[in-house]
């Protein structure tokens, strides 16, 4: 779940071609002036005159008026890039009820309300505001549908992030179906070679394991990616260095918690976990695929605890996919 930064030139460079159109107003003067200390990086600067220009457009044209929530878009875009989180929460939940409240919105103003949704709903999500969180993903998926179509590489952000959701709820037969959904689009769309292609065949196959239909998932994938390696899980990242078991390259190796309910049972042996650790050496990515179930959510709790030595290939930092073995003693 990422935060999309790449469109704040571009809604500044509007307000821009508003103050040479309408030199005396002050709202406009204050978004030309905001958006010269956004692209001098002076964002601290910056957010305080953005908060005024809400204030003038609140006055000007009222609470609910689309300008209005259009600066107050601008404001929180300018605090993401200044770190103020809860500020930017804030201005973009009110702009998204602005947006959402107006029927008449053009193309462009329903793609910034699609990202503002999913910009909450990412923030509602690092808070475990989980239905918030959901509710949001769910409205930006509906617009991401109408807008770019259901078949749309644009729509599978909000999918990714709803079949997120749905991992981390343990609701692993929606997951499943979300990604697989995500997995059809991209392989339409996107080189089968790639990261983003590789992430959601990794998270599918993961999700088809909880639902004991892995077998039928690496068939799926043998359909969609003809070239992908059936006799193991798929890869976890794609141009990722292939680690073999990689619990000797952890700096730090979080022991996993022996469940109650695993106790009970006298449930142990080996777990793997298939992991993806970035270039800093943090674990992106874990699913235990083998070893008993009742092992699987410490197993994997663990290994996102963990961080492993940075990998270079060529001097270069790069993703490793390897496998974590635990090991659990009845």
């Amino acid at each position: 779940m990422k935060i999309l930064s790449l469109f704040f030139i571009l809604i500044f460079a509007a307000v821009l071609g508003s103050a040479q159109a309408v030199q005396n107003d002050e709202a406009t003067r204050l978004s030309a002036q905001a958006v010269k200390l956004f692209k001098e990086k002076k964002y601290a600067e910056a957010a305080p005159i953005a908060e005024t220009v809400v204030k003038l457009r609140t006055q000007e044209a009222g609470a609910n008026h689309l300008k209005t929530g259009e600066a107050l878009r601008n404001l929180g875009f300018i605090q993401i890039a200044a770190g103020n989180r809860e500020k930017a929460e804030e201005a973009l939940e009110k702009a998204a009820a602005i947006y959402r409240a107006q029927t008449d919105l053009n193309k462009d103003s329903q793609v910034q309300l699609a990202q503002m949704l999913e910009t909450v709903g990412f923030y509602k999500f690092e808070k475990r505001k989980i239905e918030k969180s959901r509710e949001f993903y769910q409205a930006a998926l509906e617009l991401r549908e109408k807008i770019h179509g259901a078949d749309a590489l644009e729509t599978t952000d909000s999918l990714w992030a709803l079949g997120n959701i749905y991992q981390f709820q343990k609701d692993y037969p929606n997951a499943e179906k979300t990604y697989r959904r995500v997995l059809e689009i991209r392989a339409k769309k996107l080189e089968k070679s790639g990261w983003e292609f590789q992430n959601a065949q990794s998270h599918y196959y993961c999700m088809s394991v909880r639902n004991d239909k892995g077998e039928e998932a690496l068939n799926f994938i043998k359909s969609l990616n003809p070239g992908a390696f059936t006799a193991t899980p798929p890869n976890a990242a794609a141009q990722a260095v292939s680690g073999g078991i990689i619990n000797g390259k952890a700096k730090n190796l979080a022991k996993p918690p022996y469940p109650m309910e695993a106790r009970a049972a006298r449930a142990g042996g080996a777990v793997n976990v298939q992991a993806t650790i970035d270039e800093q050496g943090k674990v992106i990515f874990a699913c235990a695929l083998s070893g008993n179930k009742l092992l699987y959510e410490a197993s994997e709790s663990a290994a996102y605890q963990s961080t492993f030595q940075p990998t270079t290939l060529g001097g270069k930092p790069v993703k490793v996919m390897g496998v974590i073995v635990y090991n659990f003693v009845p």
